[in-house]
């Protein structure tokens, strides 16, 4: 589907892509000649390309290479598995089944390159590149917040042009902004999409750092811990806050969409066919289609689902380093809400986001529900 193009003359700020759609990708950014565009906060702390109107020559490439402008390519998965890795180490350091950090290693071991999310000092998140399979713990663990992909991209398209094998992770629409790179995609890139359910902010998480905590800057911040859904903060050598996904305000935002870029809620990738080689995340409703003998997997198990033939060879080539089960392609579909349609906005999400930029997190969550609370003071 081919979203509207912007124009100058229709919009003063935006004149890439219409807001509503943005994935924030930057790919535009990094695209330009003139080097006129910047990223700059919206309402809810995404980053949505400027252009600089004094500077700009009207090459119009930004608007041509916009993943959003453009129809890339989907298709169908080859097959669904149920996995985690042999290594118990792996495994129990990893979010679900440690299905990507398994895909990384065997890359960098063939003098390659991976290309992953990373929380960084001062609550940084953002892409790195990593080429040493001792640094490969960085991209380890859910990070439920939008990543930077715009300082990667230069060395991602000079490892490729160098013929290196290059594995980058993202959500969807980062994928497909990378693919947008190329004119057809390189045989020596391998792209695997994470199942996304949608990216509050970086903005939105530190002010809710400060708030809460006075800072934003800690010696680890993780989000998961095996199957559960818990917010952990580790400072000074010890964990100071630990939360379950419903106990916490910004999990239970993130959960239930408050917090999503407008795009995420109209997302072209959240479906049963796929933008990328491999499509890893966690297989929630395994064993609720047809007979299931898979033994215990407490500690989380990742759903593969192999996209093309290259990804199909790619899963292939570690299958003996994970304990790997085929199950109905139609069980992995449905029990991931984000393998059948995007989160949609309903009308407290789309009240929230106005009174946002007025009142902050908490009170704009407790004002869209004063109806709930009123009703709980009247039981």
């Amino acid at each position: 589907m081919r979203h509207s193009l912007m124009t100058k003359s229709r919009y003063s700020n935006f004149s890439v892509i219409n807001p509503l759609f943005c994935t924030g990708c930057a790919i535009c950014v990094s695209i330009c000649p003139s080097k006129c565009i910047t990223m700059k906060e919206g309402k809810l702390g995404h980053l949505y390309p400027y252009i600089d109107n004094k500077n700009c020559i009207n090459c119009n490439l930004c608007v041509r290479t916009c993943p959003t402008n453009n129809k890339i390519p989907l298709q169908n998965p080859l097959a669904a598995y149920a996995a985690w890795a042999k290594d118990k180490k792996e495994y129990k350091s990893s979010t679900s089944g440690g299905a990507a950090s398994i895909l990384s290693r065997k890359i960098i071991s063939g003098d390659g390159v991976v290309y992953g999310c990373a929380m960084l000092a001062n609550c940084e998140v953002q892409h790195i590149r990593i080429d040493d399979c001792e640094q490969l713990y960085q991209l380890k663990g859910s990070k439920y917040v939008q990543s930077n992909i715009l300082n990667i991209i230069p060395s991602l398209k000079e490892d490729v042009r160098k013929e290196r094998s290059v594995l980058f992770i993202g959500t969807p629409c980062q994928v497909a902004a990378v693919k947008s790179l190329f004119k057809e995609q390189p045989s020596n890139l391998y792209l695997v999409d994470i199942i996304c359910h949608g990216v509050p902010s970086l903005s939105v998480f530190k002010k809710y750092l400060s708030n809460k905590f006075g800072k934003t800057s800690f010696d680890k911040i993780s989000f998961r811990k095996g199957s559960q859904l818990l917010l952990e903060i580790f400072d000074c050598g010890k964990k100071i806050y630990s939360a379950s996904h419903n106990k916490d305000l910004y999990y239970t935002l993130f959960m239930q969409g408050y917090t999503y870029r407008d795009s995420c809620h109209r997302c072209k990738y959240a479906q049963p066919k796929r933008v990328s080689d491999i499509t890893i995340g966690d297989f929630w409703g395994l064993g609720k289609m047809g007979d299931c003998d898979i033994p215990d997997h407490k500690d989380g198990i990742s759903v593969i689902l192999p996209i093309t033939p290259k990804g199909g060879e790619l899963l292939k080539s570690i299958s003996s380093q994970l304990n790997i089960y085929e199950r109905p392609l139609e069980e992995a579909i449905k029990g991931n809400s984000q393998l059948q349609s995007p989160s949609l906005a309903g009308k407290r999400i789309k009240f929230f986001q106005m009174l946002y930029p007025l009142f902050g997190l908490e009170k704009s969550y407790k004002l869209t529900h004063i109806d709930n609370y009123f009703k709980k003071f009247l039981k």
